[in-house]
């Protein structure tokens, strides 16, 4: 009994191992015939093939389906299935708000809002400082002197030079106060100035400091 275990054994060992599959078998087995298994054959092959869903021209990446499809039916079942709903047209759902709506009825950010927080209104400590200090310098119009002023978060003397030229302002122009008040506004003061070295140039020869 033990030697014809052994001489079993022996015969099996001295026997020629099974060939093992080739590039070219596995090729064939996998329907990439014609070629060796390669990453840019695969490639090459799924683009010849494109989605089955009718008006769908895109390649096809899985399940004979493309990106878009495939996964309207892995979260569907049903790769017609299209539950993103339109809002062209339609604003934010917030009585204050008039943005467009893109998720749910709400604009981006108030949508953010309802995902983290759970309500529209939700202001985080720093924007609820900034809302305080708008409220208070809207209320006392009182600023520091080396502060110009702002309204609904614009320097209010830019917005003075824009209705004065009737257009708006270009990149790199500089709002100049001619009397060297940051706090006066008036429409004779303020003067157009092309870029910032201009800007320097004329508060060095009024004889004042740059700021």
């Amino acid at each position: 009994m033990w030697s014809v275990a052994v001489s079993m054994k022996s015969a099996w060992t001295n026997a020629d191992p099974p060939p093992r599959p080739t590039a070219a078998l596995r090729a064939d087995a996998r329907g990439l015939r014609g070629g060796p298994f390669t990453k840019e054959r695969i490639l090459s092959e799924r683009k010849n093939f494109n989605c089955t869903v009718d008006g769908c021209s895109a390649p096809a990446i899985c399940r004979q389906l493309c990106r878009k499809h495939s996964t309207r039916f892995y979260r569907h079942g049903d790769p017609s299935v299209n539950n993103q709903k339109s809002y062209a047209g339609v604003k934010c759902a917030h009585s204050d708000c008039v943005m467009q709506a893109r998720w749910n009825g709400w604009c981006g950010k108030h949508a953010m809002r309802v995902k983290r927080y759970g309500d529209p209104d939700y202001l985080t400590p720093s924007e609820e400082r900034r809302k305080r200090c708008r409220e208070a310098n809207a209320k006392t119009g009182k600023v520091k002197p080396t502060t110009y002023k702002k309204y609904l978060g614009r320097h209010i003397h830019r917005q003075v030079a824009e209705e004065k030229l009737g257009r708006a302002l270009q990149y790199g122009e500089i709002v100049h106060h001619v009397d060297g008040d940051k706090h006066n506004n008036d429409p004779a003061n303020l003067q157009v100035l092309i870029d910032q070295s201009v800007h320097a140039r004329a508060h060095r020869k009024n004889g004042g400091r740059f700021r």
